[in-house]
Formats: C-alpha cells, sequence, structure tokens
C-alpha cells in the first residue's frame, strides 16, 4: 500500500478508480489532509467523486469539479453521498474552500520530486501530477499523450510509471511547454517508442540554451545536482512550425505556438474536447510573470493572451502554482498590463530600468501580498524599456 492508498483509505474513498480499486461508501471520518504544501501552500487536489466535505473553520460545503477537489489545510469531515454534486454547485464551492483557506504566500518553490501521490483528475482523459512542475497526462483510447517530464530521469520514470497505469492504448507521446530544465530533462526515462514532438522553435532554443540552464540549476542546490546527472536527451521524432493535432482516440490535443513570451519556444496544449488548456508559465495564478532573458516578451505575451480568450478554457493546468478555471488568463493579461504600464509611466519620465524594477517591485509587493515571485519584476521591466525603445 502506497501513501496515496494510505492517506485515501483513511478518508473513505481513492484517488482514481483505475488506480486504486474501489471506493468505501457511507463512511464517514475526520482527516488531516497531506499534500506539496511546499508547492502551493495549499495541500494537493485529491481526485473524489460524489463527496462533500464540510469546512469545519467556517462550515462551507467542500466539493468537486468533476473529479477534481481542492483542499485547503483545515480539519473536514467527510459525508458520502449518493447524489453527483452538479458542476455549477461544485464550481461555487470550490471557491468557497478557497476563501475559506488561510491567507498564502507563493514562495519560490523546492524542486521536489515528482510524486504519484499528487496525480488529480482535472476531466474526464485529463490528469496532472501536480508538483514542480504540474505534468499533464491525456489518455485516449489509442494513445496518451505527457505534456513535460520533470527533472531530470528519476522524475521522468515517475511519470512514465503513472501515464503506463492510466493508458488504454497503446502509443505514447511525449511534449514539452518550453525548453526549461525541469520541463524537459526526464524525457530520457521514457520508452524508445515514445513519440516525442515539439515546435522548431523550440527545439532551436533548446539545443542552443539548455545546457546552461542545467548548470544554474545544478548550481541551486544538491538535490538538483544529483537529479541532472547524466542527462541524455534525443532528436524529437515531429518538429511542428504553428500547429498540429493529435488524435488519441475520443479525444484531440491540439499542439499550438503563438510567439515568444516566457521563452521564445512557448508551446500550448489544449485539449478540445473537454476545453482544458495547458499554457505553459504563459497563465499562472497569482505568480508574477518571469520573463529572464531577451528571448521574452511582455508585448507578444500580451498578444498571446489575447488569442486564448476566444478559446474559452474551462479549465487551466499552468507548469507552476495552482490549477484553476478559464478566468485565469484574463487575470494574468490583467497584472501584465498594469504592470508594463506603470512600467512605461517610469521610462516616460526618464528612470532607470534598475530603478523602476526597484520601485515596481516595492509597489506591487504592497499592492498584491498574497502573489508570488516578485523578484522577477525587475526583469519584466527591463523588457518593457526594451520593447519601448
Amino acid at each position: 500500500m502506497n501513501n496515496l492508498q494510505r492517506t485515501n483509505e483513511r478518508a473513505g474513498f481513492d484517488s482514481h478508480p483505475r488506480l486504486q480499486g474501489k471506493r468505501n461508501r457511507g463512511r464517514q471520518s475526520e482527516h488531516w489532509y497531506a499534500g506539496p504544501r511546499r508547492a502551493h501552500g495549499l495541500n494537493s487536489l485529491i481526485s473524489v467523486s460524489r463527496e462533500t466535505l464540510q469546512c469545519r473553520r467556517c462550515g462551507a460545503a467542500i466539493c468537486s469539479i468533476g473529479e477534481t477537489l481542492l483542499l485547503p489545510r483545515v480539519r473536514a469531515k467527510v459525508r458520502t453521498s449518493q447524489n453527483p454534486v452538479r458542476p455549477g454547485i461544485a464550481l461555487f464551492c470550490l471557491f468557497a474552500a478557497v476563501l475559506c483557506a488561510p491567507r498564502i504566500t507563493h514562495a519560490q518553490y523546492d524542486q521536489p520530486l515528482v510524486s504519484e501521490d499528487t496525480l488529480t483528475r482535472v476531466s474526464d482523459h485529463v490528469y496532472a501530477l501536480v508538483g514542480f512542475p504540474n505534468i499533464g497526462i491525456v489518455v485516449g483510447s489509442r494513445a496518451t499523450l505527457v505534456v513535460d517530464t520533470g527533472l531530470g530521469a528519476r522524475n521522468g520514470a515517475t511519470v512514465v510509471r503513472v501515464a503506463q497505469k492510466l493508458a488504454k492504448g497503446p502509443l505514447l507521446y511525449l511534449t514539452t511547454t518550453h525548453y526549461h530544465s525541469e520541463h524537459t530533462t526526464g524525457e530520457q526515462a521514457f520508452p524508445p517508442g515514445t513519440v516525442l514532438i515539439r515546435s522548431a522553435v523550440q527545439q532551436q532554443e533548446m539545443d542552443k540554451g539548455l545546457p546552461a540552464h542545467m548548470e544554474r540549476f545544478r548550481n541551486m542546490s544538491a538535490q538538483n545536482k544529483d537529479l541532472l546527472q547524466n542527462v541524455k536527451l534525443r532528436a524529437p521524432d515531429i518538429l511542428f512550425d504553428r500547429e498540429m493535432k493529435l488524435d488519441l482516440g475520443g479525444v484531440t490535443a491540439r499542439l499550438f505556438w503563438l510567439g515568444a513570451g516566457h521563452t521564445k519556444g512557448d508551446e500550448l496544449i489544449f485539449v478540445e474536447e473537454e476545453s482544458v488548456l495547458w499554457p505553459g508559465d504563459l497563465v499562472q495564478s497569482k505568480l508574477f510573470p518571469m520573463m529572464p532573458d531577451e528571448n521574452a516578451s511582455m508585448k507578444n505575451w500580451l498578444t498571446i493572451l489575447d488569442q486564448l480568450s476566444p478559446l474559452h478554457a474551462r479549465l487551466i493546468v499552468p507548469d507552476h502554482g495552482l490549477l484553476g478555471d478559464g478566468s485565469l488568463i484574463a487575470k494574468e493579461h490583467a497584472i501584465l498590463t498594469e504592470l508594463q504600464q506603470r512600467a512605461l509611466d517610469f521610462e516616460r519620465r526618464g528612470a532607470s530600468a534598475e530603478d523602476a524594477g526597484r520601485q515596481l517591485t516595492s509597489e506591487f509587493h504592497a499592492k498584491y501580498p498574497d502573489w508570488g515571485n516578485y523578484i522577477n519584476i525587475p526583469n519584466a521591466v527591463k523588457r518593457v524599456y526594451a520593447e519601448a525603445d
């Protein structure tokens, strides 16, 4: 019995029937939910079905959306019910769960090992391993698509193990949202028959920039250094220019590139039938944007967000941080626009990019105290200045 089974047996339900067997109906229990709090401030998203949890902090019902549930770190009572939760009520209850949770701060994330314990069912065909980063799995009747690999072969092997347990068909596809180490360096753990797909621009950027990025990650911690030993990468099987679609059997994944934002080769993945979007680092929940170098673009990042709005994505699986709904796109657009306009105000007054970055870091940190990664603001200001010339 693994940790996921122990945790959910005590709570009276399992994580996912394909992995863990039958649910226990009619039980009540009290349980402190365990999960990757270091990465998310709230506990893990736990997959449940037809349960209602009552928050003992505020009395709110905490329910599921489909089979995905966001659990704050509060003591909750599991009350099983034979009646499914209606989607509209479930969405309201999800926000109630967030509102009754303690205030959280998004610190710089640790780089923990990918864990099967964080497996979350997002929709009928879509799953996520929640961690650093959030890894996607789309399961069709003929093929499975994995989005991102985790940091190094050890994490990649965990992802493969979970994907194989969930798979219904023989084919395995792998794609990556961008070239950074935690998204790509686990690919060597995937079986030889895996079909690796990337945009041509991302592959070019990866060939040029990944060695230096891995070296920076190795220098961050002993854990990273161990995970990134003997990284061996291979050439992709398929390179696409702008867009391609994968028919996985009963579900379709659209892979597309809209230009530079966080990196030059940002790739997005949209599961059309279930309206689930992987935006990479381009859309996140309460995390200031990272623009690490001259390949990032504030202007085009905003243009990309404009192009995402017509998709009317129902659910968002960002690369880092909390999973959310389609409103995250508008929220990301709003914070980037505000940051861009404030930086341009400083630029028009003749302030240096360095001074503007320092002042705007203080300003936005005070205005948005529950947002994380505010140390990224100076680099974002530099990109605004560069694009104003």
